[in-house]
Formats: structure tokens, sequence, C-alpha cells
């Protein structure tokens, strides 16, 4: 019975078309090159069931078709035929390097783009950090001329008040000066009025001294002229003095009204 679908598997795998490839029928080839006792003829049908899996190999049935071809290099072995034996051998040889050969273009492929996307990686940070260090440069730059710009126009604000100050302390001596002068001169001046406040009232006694000894001189000389007009008649002499006395009158008079 088993012989039986054996050889039916294999006119199915011969007869039908090259490039479909079902996981089941190469399942199905492993489970019969795995039985005991397998003659060479069956061997052979099988090899050329595996002929399409050759041509266009998959890769996720090659684990299962390196097992099938170790299971029939095996089976030839035991039946003596080494030469067969030994080309299915080289099958799995080949087959195992095109395998290998395949993993490593993939793992190579892999590599690659890793390595691509990490110099891409590398690339864009080292693209960010020079913009960065580009901005750093730039608000250095900036800091410094903002820096120097401070330092300048404090040195011209220091420099300004500076003369302000010493606008304002030589303002303030010169107005200073200015007062000690109106001062002395106030003082000169007060000192002045006192003085010639002083001599309006020495002056203002003398003053009343004066007109009080000019009226009784001016009573005495009418006394002395009332006498002297009396006797006039009768003596020369007093006539004569009468007249002076007369006159000394008529000054002591203008003294007074002038005082």
């Amino acid at each position: 019975m088993k012989k039986i679908i054996l050889i039916i598997v294999i006119l199915v795998s011969t007869f039908a078309p090259v490039y479909p490839q079902n996981p089941d029928e190469l399942q199905s080839i492993n489970n019969n090159s795995k039985a005991q006792f397998v003659k060479p003829e069956m061997l052979d049908q099988l090899m050329i069931a595996l002929r399409k899996y050759e041509t266009e190999p998959v890769r996720r049935l090659d684990t299962l078709l390196l097992d099938t071809y170790r299971n029939i290099s095996s089976a030839y072995m035991a039946n003596n035929h080494f030469k067969q034996a030994y080309e299915v051998y080289i099958k799995y040889i080949n087959r195992k390097e095109d395998m290998l050969s395949a993993d490593k273009t993939v793992s190579i492929k892999e590599a690659i783009n890793s390595v691509s996307s990490l110099q891409q990686k590398d690339e864009k940070n080292e693209i960010e950090l020079q913009t960065k260090l580009n901005q750093l440069k730039e608000e250095n730059e900036l800091l410094a001329m903002k820096q120097l710009s401070f330092k300048r126009n404090f040195s011209l604000a220091l420099i300004i008040l500076t003369s302000i100050f010493a606008i304002m302390l030589v303002s303030s001596g010169i107005r200073m000066i200015s007062l000690r002068s109106k001062l002395q001169q106030n003082r000169d001046r007060m000192k002045n009025i006192h003085r010639l406040a002083v001599t309006g009232n020495f002056s203002s006694g003398l003053r009343t001294s004066m007109k009080t000894v000019l009226k009784t001189s001016e009573g005495q000389t009418s006394e002395l002229h009332q006498i002297f007009k009396k006797q006039e008649q009768s003596f020369s002499p007093v006539k004569q003095a009468n007249q002076i006395i007369s006159g000394i009158e008529k000054t002591f008079k203008e003294i007074s009204d002038i005082l």
C-alpha cells in the first residue's frame, strides 16, 4: 500500500507543472524518504520529484528540502549506492551553501542597511549638531556684541554723569562764591545802613539841640535888640551894636529855618 502511494506521489510530482511548489507534497516526499528499506528505484523517483524544488527554491522550504536530501543520501548508502549517495549529498551541500549564501547576503544587506541607516542618522545628528554649533556661535557673537555695547554705553553714561556732577559742583561753587559775595555786600550794606542810622540819630539830636540853642540865642538877641533900640537915640555906638545884633538875629532865623 505504501509503495502504491509513493508511486502516485512520484507520478504526480513528475507530471505536475514545474512552478507550483506545494509544502504538503514536499512533506510527503520527506516522510517517504524516511521509510525503511526503500529501494534505489523509489529513491530515484523521489529525486525526480525534487527537481522542481531545485530549479526554483523557496526559502521557507529549505530546511525541509535539506532534511529530505540527507535522508535520501543515507538511504542510498544503506543500499550501497555510494555514487548516488554522494551526488545527493553534493546537492545537499550546494543547497546548504546557497542557503547560507542567501542568509549571508540577507545579513550583509541588513548590515549595509543598518550601517546606511546609522550613517544617515549620524549625518542627521551631525547636521543638527552643526546647526546648534552655528546657533551657539551666533548667540556667542550676539552676547559679545551686547557686552561690548553695554560696556560702551556704561562708560558713556559714567562720563556723562561725571560731567553732570562736575558741572553741578562747579555751579554750586560759583553760586556759593556769589552768595558769599552777596552776603559780604549785604553785611557791608547793613554796616553802612547802621552807621547812617547812628549818624542820622546823632544829627537829629544835634539839630534839635541847635534849634533849642538858636531859639534861646534868638530870644536873648531879641531882648538885647529891644534894650539897645531904646538907647540908640542917645548913644551912637549903641546904635551900631543894635544893627549888629539885628543882623545876628536875622542870621539865627535863617539858620533855624534851614534846620
